[in-house]
């Protein structure tokens, strides 16, 4: 499959440490019909090859021990080994995504695949493919708070993570506790990045750039662009940051637009980085850094 055709569009995708990648696409013919369904495709470090296809839409995917675990909005889960496709549920219909909110963002921290979504809904997978709650103290209870969301979860631990989300919200949890931190924006907040530099960063709108640890937190001034931001990874020694149109470096005081060679300016939105490895998912461009050169993986 051609993943520069234009019939397809990237949803987002995720790379591990070997330099292997899943994509979740959609065909463009059935976005506009709003047919719900995602192409899962993966690559093998030298070529693409075509796993499934799911009748839901994906919204995030991440790397796991075994394979990778895709997310859908309504708390539909697909986990995928090497051998197999097995169709899963972050919880029943009752109390789960599909009465409670959309879910939004998957990923593995510590070796843990944590799951968030609206009304701060949190769920971590067990290795025998159940999923349990860890958001006791987290979820929205009362009305009265209005619309509030998790977008993005990261941690040091599995007892230090850290989740962003609607309204500026940055939440912290400990072992068996949830603790609310006082945010310094209002702004959504669409990732979080809890980097080896000891630091927290969290992204969002109208180039809100965030950093901090524990309940001490500051939001960053830099020169540069005031755009949406959407994804936020270390790399190296520094933080990037994903725009739609770019991806940047954070040097501690500017912003400066990466320079991707011959690729130039491809379509961005999510990143990814495990190990050497960095990828930035955009729409219509899926681009790989390896540490010395960036390539467009295209079929």
């Amino acid at each position: 499959m051609n993943l520069d055709d234009t019939r397809y569009v990237h949803i987002t995708g995720a790379v591990n440490a070997a330099g292997q990648g899943m994509v979740v696409c959609i065909e463009e013919e059935y976005a506009e019909e709003r047919v719900q369904h995602a192409h899962l495709i993966e690559w093998d470090t030298k070529q693409w090859r075509y796993r499934t296809r799911v009748d839901w839409a994906a919204v995030s995917v991440c790397d796991t021990d075994f394979g990778w675990v895709v997310l859908g909005p309504r708390g539909q889960a697909l986990a995928l080994t090497p051998g197999s496709a097995t169709q899963e549920s972050v919880d029943t219909p009752e109390e789960g995504p599909a009465t409670t909110g959309l879910m939004s963002r998957v990923r593995n921290i510590d070796g843990g695949v944590y799951a968030v979504g609206m009304r701060r809904q949190l769920y971590l997978r067990h290795a025998t493919g159940v999923w349990e709650r860890q958001d006791e103290g987290l979820r929205r209870t009362s009305a009265a708070e209005g619309v509030v969301g998790l977008q993005s979860i990261d941690g040091f631990a599995r007892d230090d993570l850290y989740a962003v989300g609607w309204k500026g919200e940055i939440w912290r949890g400990r072992p068996s506790h949830w603790e609310r931190i006082a945010s310094p924006t209002n702004f959504v907040l669409a990732d979080v990045c809890c980097a080896p530099d000891g630091q927290v960063y969290a992204v969002g709108q109208r180039g809100t750039l965030l950093r901090g640890r524990e309940s001490r937190w500051e939001q960053l001034e830099f020169e540069g662009p005031k755009e949406d931001f959407w994804g936020a990874a270390w790399y190296g020694d520094r933080l990037l940051l994903s725009s739609l149109r770019s991806v940047y470096a954070y040097d501690g005081r500017e912003l400066q637009r990466l320079d991707m060679g011959e690729i130039g300016l491809p379509s961005c939105y999510h990143l990814s980085s495990r190990g050497a490895w960095l990828w930035s998912v955009g729409l219509r461009s899926i681009s790989a850094f390896d540490g010395t050169t960036w390539t467009e993986l295209s079929a």
